[in-house]
């Protein structure tokens, strides 16, 4: 069995991570929103909070202040 730093580095190693460049950006989806804030609710949701002024997300026919992610 392998050691745990060995262990660890072996696993970063393969995740895709790594593949991005460095300072780099990646367009991950779309969020509805702009992004005016953004918080981590649990370890499965995303919280991002906007001002109401055309998102594409609409509430009753008014653009939406947040999204979950």
């Amino acid at each position: 069995m392998l050691p745990s730093p060995l262990l660890a580095l072996c696993l970063a190693a393969a995740t895709p991570a790594l593949a991005v460049k460095v300072g780099g950006f990646e367009d991950g989806g779309n969020t509805l929103v702009s992004g005016l804030m953004m918080f981590l609710g649990n370890d499965e949701k995303v919280y991002i909070l906007d001002k109401a002024e055309g998102n594409d997300a609409q509430v009753a026919g008014h653009s939406a202040w947040a999204s979950v992610w």
